[in-house]
């Protein structure tokens, strides 16, 4: 061989090797261009729900094969299990962060300035009503903070790979 080639065949040598094919677990809606992709490396919440039993496996997704994931290394799941997938809403989860700092900050900022200026009483009911209505409208957002696709209704599992 000669030395002008050895040197792009060793190259591609090189980058043939660390080349894999890519996995992904797709979530579609039946029928339309709606989906979501989880590649390997991907945090996902699931529901399992097989003969016996329903549970949450949340977690970083580690493994894509064939036909099963694996969820922080241990957990197996077949794909025919998976009842239903959650993700999170990222809009809500900002503004239940905002209000329930927002909330706490007004309460401790006015109680703060009455304690400097030595006003009485110490915690205004205004005050206590507002910062607490805030602050508990950002802890209500919790229960909204994921969305759930139900695989048995519209939306089905795939696993896609790509060699």
């Amino acid at each position: 061989m000669q030395k002008s080639c050895f040197i792009p065949f060793l190259y591609c040598l090189i980058v043939s090797v660390n080349l894999q094919a890519q996995k992904i677990l797709l979530v579609e809606y039946a029928g339309t261009i709606k989906n979501f992709k989880y590649y390997e490396g991907d945090n996902i919440h699931i529901r399992i729900k097989n003969d016996t039993a329903a549970f949450h496996l949340k977690g970083k997704l580690t493994n894509i094969r064939d036909s099963t994931i694996f969820i922080d290394y241990c957990n197996e799941v077949t794909i025919t299990d998976i009842d239903a997938v959650f993700r999170e809403r990222t809009g809500i989860r900002i503004a239940q962060s905002a209000m329930i700092i927002s909330g706490t900050g007004y309460f401790i900022v006015d109680t703060f300035n009455r304690t400097i200026n030595k006003e009485s009483p110490l915690v205004d009911q205004q005050t206590a009503v507002i910062g607490g209505s805030i602050t508990a409208a950002g802890l209500i957002m919790t229960l909204f903070k994921e969305r759930k696709f139900n695989i048995r209704d519209k939306w089905r599992v795939k696993i896609l790979i790509f060699d």
